[in-house]
């Protein structure tokens, strides 16, 4: 993790400035550029660190005088998880355990690394560099990452493969453990708050024209294939870190997340706990296979009332309907999370080794070529494959057009016999 910067004010950011293009924040540290997302917040810019100009930065903006502020909250949950454990060691590591008869490899979620190259040890969380309040907003300055799961998801279609879910899933629950670890709650899980790393690199396999040489090469470079959780806006602590005492449970709460994924008893104005983050993914994943869910395109005047229709379809759907067509692990999957007591500890190991069956069943390899991968590959296979054909076609045309220019050459060149005609008649 990257140094934090002292939080002094260094210029007056404001929204004049802003339209501008051409201010720094952060004692001038940091240039911020272009727009590049919003959120219940503000605004999200891309950023440039003046000291390093390899190193992109997203920033946040968010007024300053906003009745309810989220980046002060969030920028203290994001110091409070960088100073546990950055590292989750082990949490969805890959083993290439071959069976008698040489069976593809697998995943798995041991805690050790006895083969297949891929470190254990991975980083989970962006970078935190900056946090504080210059001119008219709040500001917050965090490591660039690459595309969100949803954005991917749109990209391939709106919708997602199995073999593609599974990996994402046993990251995901690695994720969420260890936010939980550090007493906290997520409170908003959606495919927009999971992040991969930024591509790039002269081994990142979004550059490589075949799948074969993604599947050769795909762990040189991790970040691009590795998911990461952010915004913490919304987050909560859900007990003592020292004592571990738990909140207690209430009623009547408003709701707080993305009524899509958030759980029912979210939608029942109960206060959340570990259980509906956990639910909150099985919704997620649904989501990836399915396209899209029940209670989609649901409309109402009134948010509440919208909210409203979103709780009734989601309780009136039966988990079977619900997980139709998929392994059955999805469904229990569902009704695991969904019977959760309000303080019970979800057990990660087994909602991991659920995915991890159908995993096996399917003999996928745990080799982190998701869909949008092979579409880039094919991509730039067939555009290699255009690119060839066009060169060969004016190669062609170059080829014919030289054969008619020597043609008209070597016309000129001769001198054609006269022609003459006889214009005597004929003695009768």
């Amino acid at each position: 993790m990257g140094k934090k910067d002292s939080a002094k004010p260094s210029s007056a950011v404001s929204s004049a400035a802003l339209k501008s293009g051409n201010f720094r924040v952060a004692n001038g540290r940091y240039r911020i550029g272009k727009r590049i997302g919003a959120g219940s917040f503000g605004e999200i810019y891309e950023g440039m660190d003046t000291l390093n100009h390899d190193n992109k930065v997203a920033v946040k903006l968010e007024k300053k005088n906003t009745s309810h502020p989220q980046l002060i909250g969030e920028s203290r949950f994001y110091t409070h998880l960088h100073n546990g454990v950055k590292n989750v060691m082990g949490v969805h590591a890959v083993e290439s355990a071959h069976a008698a008869g040489g069976a593809s490899p697998v995943y798995t979620s041991n805690n050790n690394n006895s083969g297949g190259g891929i470190p254990n040890s991975l980083q989970i969380l962006p970078d935190f560099y900056f946090y504080g309040t210059e001119g008219d907003y709040n500001i917050l300055v965090m490591e660039l990452l690459g595309p969100s799961l949803e954005d991917y998801f749109v990209l391939c279609g709106e919708r997602l493969s199995l073999k593609t879910t599974l990996m994402l899933a046993d990251q995901m629950m690695s994720l969420i453990q260890f936010v939980h670890s550090r007493h906290l709650l997520h409170r908003d899980i959606k495919p927009d708050n999971f992040i991969m790393g930024s591509p790039g690199g002269g081994n990142d396999p979004i550059t490589y024209n075949t799948v074969q040489q993604l599947q050769n090469t795909y762990f040189t470079n991790t970040k691009s294939h590795q998911l990461y959780i952010i915004d913490f806006g919304l987050a909560k602590k859900y007990r003592d870190p020292r004592t571990h005492t738990h909140i207690p449970y209430k009623e009547g709460k408003s709701l707080t997340g993305t009524a899509r994924y958030c759980s029912i008893n979210t939608h029942l104005g109960i206060e959340q706990s570990r259980r509906d983050d956990m639910e909150g993914i099985g919704y997620i994943l649904l989501y990836f296979l399915r396209g899209s869910l029940p209670w989609q395109g649901l409309k109402a005047q009134a948010k509440e009332d919208r909210y409203s229709r979103i709780a009734q379809v989601k309780i009136s759907t039966p988990v079977e309907e619900l997980c139709k067509g998929y392994p059955i692990e999805f469904a229990s999957y569902i009704q695991y999370t969904r019977c959760l007591r309000f303080e019970d500890a979800p057990d990660y190991g087994y909602c991991r080794t659920l995915f991890k069956t159908i995993f096996a069943n399917m003999a996928y390899q745990y080799d982190l070529v998701y869909d949008w991968d092979v579409r880039r590959a094919c991509e730039l296979a067939y555009n290699k494959q255009r690119q060839a054909e066009e060169m060969a076609l004016r190669r062609n045309n170059n080829n014919n057009n030289k054969k008619e220019d020597d043609s008209v050459v070597n016309n000129a060149g001769s001198i054609p016999m006269p022609i003459v005609v006889n214009t005597k008649s004929k003695k009768k």
